[in-house]
């Protein structure tokens, strides 16, 4: 999974304001968390959850692939950790 020009250069903030709320946020369903992204780093929704996708492909975040990714489960749920490699 690749991301256009202009959203791979915001793929970096993306995650860095991931990050910074992750911990506040992991009782957030993810599709509320994915929209809080989006407008914090101010590009739309279906960018944020390409974002998501990169990030799990890319292995910048962790996440339990064992169950499908339901946009209704909690962070917590999904088990997503940011990944420090």
């Amino acid at each position: 999974m690749t991301l256009g020009t202009s959203l791979s250069f915001l793929f970096p903030r993306w995650l860095k304001t991931l990050n910074q709320f992750l911990p506040q946020f992991r009782k957030q369903n993810l599709a509320d968390v994915i929209d809080m992204l989006a407008e914090v780093t101010e590009i739309a929704y279906e960018e944020s959850i390409s974002c998501f996708h990169h990030a799990v492909w890319h292995r910048h975040l962790s996440i339990n692939l064992n169950s499908p990714i339901e946009y209704v489960k909690t962070l917590e749920d999904l088990e997503v950790v940011i990944r420090a490699d």
